[in-house]
């Protein structure tokens, strides 16, 4: 799933997908976003997408926070730095990975690529963060 050190982790119920979900991230030096299912018999865990990789190489991800109304409307950020990504657990808007630019063509894994849907600017590292409403989320960071 990780290549690292898992560094931030949510698991919830979707009504909406009818699943067990799963968040992950990891940072530097093999950032990465998974978002996985966790199996009917809760034994193993189906990593459905990963996030876009030039967005989370900035920094990985150290901290995830899930909307307190839409649960699958999740926001990630880095103790690093970077800008905060807001994402959807919502597998329609996943794509299919694009093949590199170099004659080595990937494997098909069936793993989709997820895009964040926006962005929050944010210039210092970010060491904690909560949705304190719906449309409000609150970040303490490393620049005061």
């Amino acid at each position: 799933m990780h290549q690292e050190a898992i560094t931030a982790l949510l698991m919830f119920r979707s009504d909406d997908l009818d699943a067990q979900l799963i968040v992950s991230g990891s940072e530097a030096p093999c950032p990465s976003l998974a978002f996985s299912r966790l199996s009917a018999d809760k034994k193993h865990l189906d990593v459905l997408a990963r996030g876009k990789q030039s967005v989370v190489d900035n920094g990985g991800i150290s901290h995830l926070a899930q909307n307190p109304l839409t649960l699958e409307m999740i926001a990630s950020a880095s103790s690093q730095g970077g800008d905060l990504q807001l994402w959807k657990f919502n597998p329609a808007t996943w794509q299919q990975e694009e093949l590199a630019d170099n004659t080595l063509k990937r494997q098909k894994t069936g793993v989709l690529t997820a895009q964040p849907f926006g962005q929050i600017k944010n210039v210092s590292g970010v060491s904690s963060m909560h949705w304190s409403t719906a449309d409000s989320i609150v970040c303490g960071g490393v620049d005061h």
